[in-house]
């Protein structure tokens, strides 16, 4: 297709309103490209649904679906790497490439695990004036014991439902630790197989929840950013080093990592809800030993429960499904980014319309 137009990242408001207009218009796209089109989301519904993800970009480069994607973050080959070092190494190089860009830091710290072991190693880089933090007070009750050192660094405190609005990869690198839970094998698994042992199921489960699922994983804090551009190379996921996924690919070869559930509430609450139960105090030794050795955290680094603290300040379902009910008329969804292309235009419901839906449509059979 001439003048194609690949996507990097979607949501389901863009699929939504794609199917909508097949079914309302007749002149969205030539009829000879519908069944193909139907048949293409079909095939992409089924791959949500077995993998609990919200788009399926293919890291690997090979499938596409209802829309044409190209991979943000390329996905190594899933082989074992036995020159792979430890994941200490890794995070330290990670840490040294964030800074080597030379452009400061928006750190999202939310007080647990995966921040925090990656925050404490790119102290350990960043100079002091490249470093802004991005919390939310119940980061701070998550980890108290470390914020007599944090808060000495520029930081946001964010008590209102802003966590996503507020990156700003137009002057910093947006870096965030969402991915971490991916790799270790949280949110969920295989059906009807045991969270505790790593089956051949279980492995190829989360392998394509990594291949297809990441890149929702990486956009996550700009799905309410309001500019027509993106710069995307500079929104940098902590764990999603390329080496570092390496790592943990080797993990789950081994089997070495086991998937668990950090049970999510049906509806996120204010307040901090605890999720995983003490089998969640032996996952992530890797990341607890980091806390423990560059913090002196011991007790807390191998105590430390998992929470939902960023998410019930990010987007609290409660208030969104009050204010809908109350002013209908005046509600406005949080998901005001419906779609980023590979070279960082913005799509949302502002400028949709002035899209060729054949450009951005895969018009050919998936696999």
């Amino acid at each position: 297709m001439e003048n194609q137009i690949d996507l990097i990242y979607y949501t389901r408001h863009m699929t939504k309103y794609v199917m909508n207009s097949l079914k309302e218009d007749s002149n969205f796209t030539p009829k000879k490209y519908r069944e193909t089109i139907y048949k293409n989301s079909a095939r992409e519904l089924r791959l949500k649904r077995l993998l609990k993800i919200p788009c399926t970009v293919d890291r690997s480069s090979k499938y596409q679906f209802l829309f044409n994607t190209k991979a943000f973050n390329p996905m190594p080959p899933f082989v074992y790497d036995e020159t792979v070092p430890d994941l200490e190494t890794l995070m330290h190089e990670r840490a040294q490439e964030l800074v080597d860009i030379g452009i400061p830091i928006q750190f999202f710290w939310s007080g647990g695990v995966d921040s925090t072991a990656a925050l404490l190693i790119l102290l350990e880089h960043v100079p002091k004036d490249n470093l802004l933090i991005q919390l939310t007070p119940s980061s701070i009750e998550e980890c108290p014991l470390l914020w007599d050192r944090l808060s000495k660094f520029n930081y946001d405190i964010h008590r209102e439902y802003k966590l996503l609005s507020i990156a700003k990869p137009l002057d910093y690198i947006v870096c965030d630790c969402g991915s971490a839970d991916t790799f270790h094998q949280a949110w969920g698994h295989y059906p009807k197989q045991p969270l505790s042992k790593s089956t051949p199921r279980q492995k190829r489960f989360h392998y394509l929840r990594w291949r297809f699922g990441l890149a929702a994983r990486n956009f996550r804090f700009i799905i309410d950013y309001r500019y027509d551009h993106v710069p995307h190379k500079n929104i940098m996921p902590f764990y999603s080093g390329y080496n570092i996924e390496k790592y943990f690919i080797n993990k789950l070869i081994s089997g070495e990592i086991t998937p668990f559930t950090k049970y999510r509430p049906k509806v996120a609450r204010l307040e901090l809800e605890e999720t995983g139960g003490s089998d969640y105090l032996t996952k992530k030794m890797g990341l607890r030993n980091i806390i423990a050795k560059y913090s002196g955290l011991s007790e807390w680094a191998y105590n430390k429960g998992g929470y939902l603290s960023f998410r019930p300040n990010e987007l609290n379902l409660l208030k969104l499904i009050e204010d809908k009910k109350n002013n209908p008329r005046n509600y406005v969804s949080p998901f005001h980014l419906w779609g980023v292309t590979s070279d960082g235009q913005c799509i949302s419901s502002d400028n949709i319309h002035k899209f060729d839906p054949t450009q951005y449509i895969n018009l050919k059979a998936s696999k």
